[in-house]
């Protein structure tokens, strides 16, 4: 089964290719996404940080 995940941000480190004991391929990368919320007064979206996953 292949599942696609679209993540919008930026790339914090170069991605680190391995493989699992059992001959998965694994790669792993940092990622900050921008986190905005919608601001109903203003009727505009509003950027309040960053986003940091580690996977």
């Amino acid at each position: 089964m292949n599942d696609n995940v679209t993540i919008l941000g930026r790339v914090g480190a170069d991605p680190k290719r391995s493989e699992t004991t059992s001959g998965v391929t694994v790669v792993n990368f940092r990622v900050a996404s921008p986190q905005r919320r919608f601001d109903a007064k203003s009727q505009t979206w509003i950027e309040t940080g960053a986003n940091t996953q580690i996977r």
